[in-house]
């Protein structure tokens, strides 16, 4: 054989190792019609996926609705009247009757970042120093400390296998806030824990004193294929927080894991451990909320 030929055998070697199908990887879309009602046309060829800048081949879109769902609500406990945080508690335990279905999925609540600086205990300069210091030291520890207590009640309540779909809503009261630093951290460890996290978002009176996170708490729900929703009112409207509007925020979010298909794609080439992820629509009158991150080796 001659170089070149031995050359030529070797590039074609190369390229067909380089272009060997990895195994397939699934992850869950929330997909509706403008109507906000689950298409009812073929998905496939109507989406397109971008794994580590790499086109992905779409595999298949299956509806998940007869996938179990885990649903908890979260309640930030700091830095908020009793009153509200009450309110906040029967919004959520109306939701999840409403929502959870009885025969399948598993719902619960749980209270977080108990503790944490509040404005209603601040009476002086040095007051106000401290807490300040306190909530700019634990951003993001908080948070991440609340997710992994919630992924330790599911494992002590249901077992260590999680059910195929994973929710958290969180009622976002000032004290899990979540630094830059952070953010990488708390969310790789909801990706790879394949966890959509939603934030209902009422700290407006630290926001009074440029230390509310809320862009970053939105870049975290929108990176797991959650959504981020404010209440109308609070400090910097100059009217109390309009919890009237707990219902239809709750019910849009249920609507958004009730709609999830698990799409299932493939990429030619090995990925790094977490990766970005951009999943589009190819037709103009599908509505999507997908994660913005895989996890390599997750199925």
């Amino acid at each position: 054989m001659t170089i070149l030929k031995q050359a030529l055998l070797l590039l074609s070697l190369a390229a067909a190792a380089l272009a060997q199908e990895q195994p397939p990887t699934s992850v869950l879309v929330s997909i509706t019609n403008k109507s906000g009602y689950p298409p009812e046309v073929e998905l496939r060829d109507r989406l397109q996926v971008t794994a580590d800048k790499q086109l992905a081949k779409v595999l298949s879109v299956e509806q998940a609705v007869d996938l179990q769902v885990h649903i908890a609500i979260l309640i930030d406990r700091s830095g908020r009247p009793t009153q509200l945080v009450n309110r906040e508690q029967e919004a959520a335990t109306a939701f999840l009757n409403r929502f959870a279905r009885p025969e399948s999925d598993r719902a619960f609540m749980m209270d977080v970042a108990q503790g944490q600086p509040n404005l209603t205990t601040i009476h002086n300069q040095a007051d106000l120093r401290a807490a300040l210091s306190r909530r700019s030291n634990v951003a993001g520890d908080v948070l991440l400390d609340a997710l992994k207590s919630y992924v330790a009640e599911v494992e002590k309540r249901f077992g260590t296998k999680f059910p195929s779909r994973r929710a958290i809503i969180l009622f976002s009261n000032g004290g899990v806030q979540v630094g830059q630093d952070f953010v990488p951290k708390v969310r790789e460890y909801l990706i790879r824990n394949r966890i959509t996290i939603f934030v209902v978002n009422t700290d407006w009176t630290w926001r009074l004193l440029a230390t509310n996170s809320a862009s970053l708490m939105q870049e975290l729900a929108e990176d797991t294929g959650g959504t981020f929703e404010e209440p109308p009112g609070g400090a910097t409207q100059g009217t109390p927080i309009n919890d009237q509007q707990f219902p239809d925020i709750l019910n849009h979010m249920g609507a958004v894991v009730r709609n999830q298909f698990l799409l299932t794609y493939q990429t030619l080439r090995p990925q790094p451990k977490l990766y970005p992820l951009d999943v589009r629509a190819l037709d103009a009158s599908l509505m999507l909320h997908a994660p913005r991150y895989g996890i390599a080796g997750q199925p």
